[in-house]
């Protein structure tokens, strides 16, 4: 599936064309999920056994407020869960044929798109730090770039595979630019 809002937070330019669009593998959504679900659980748990040992008059005063709780307590859980599903949402890098873009959501209403020209790639490093991550096939790419800055991408799904992409891409921009070069020296010898 393409990511069509990537391509809205991005403005291509006329020789530019999306190579590829990627974000974070989905068993980084895997912690987030499990760990709400156990929590959710915890508080029905605890009431169930406050109820078995509580006399019935509590039990009938604080059940609706038990509930009312419960119920806010599971809304702002849920609330909390979703954000996380935005953020792995909007987190995305783009490879295109002349640069890289990285559309990182901080916060609901912060979002940061860094960019680098793909002719500005020196070296590509993949790393996979897990299990999970080895059997299931993604890592955290590193780019490092001319400049000071290293870009990292972390999570992505066949990140070894995207790893020859860019470099691929690299190799064909800087043979492009290789041709130009030549092609404008032979035009200055000519014309001298």
């Amino acid at each position: 599936m393409e990511f069509i809002y990537a391509i809205q937070m991005i403005h291509l330019r006329d020789t530019e064309h999306i190579v590829v669009i990627m974000h974070r593998h989905w068993a980084v959504l895997l912690l987030p999920i499990i760990s709400t679900i156990f929590i959710a659980i915890i508080p029905p748990a605890i009431l169930l056994l406050v109820s078995r040992v509580a006399p019935i008059p509590t039990i009938a005063l604080s059940s609706t407020l038990g509930l009312f709780v419960l119920v806010i307590f599971w809304l702002i859980l849920t609330a909390t869960l979703l954000i996380e599903l935005v953020y792995y949402w909007l987190d995305v890098w783009v490879l295109t044929n002349e640069r890289v873009i990285d559309i990182e959501q901080r916060g609901l209403f912060h979002r940061e798109i860094s960019e680098f020209g793909v002719e500005n790639v020196q070296d590509v490093t993949v790393e996979t730090f897990t299990f999970l991550a080895t059997l299931l096939h993604f890592g955290t790419i590193t780019i490092h770039t001319a400049g000071d800055k290293s870009f990292v991408i972390k999570d992505i799904p066949n990140a070894n595979s995207v790893r020859e992409i860019i470099i691929n891409t690299q190799r064909q921009v800087n043979r492009y630019v290789g041709t130009l070069k030549v092609g404008a020296n032979q035009t200055q010898e000519s014309h001298d």
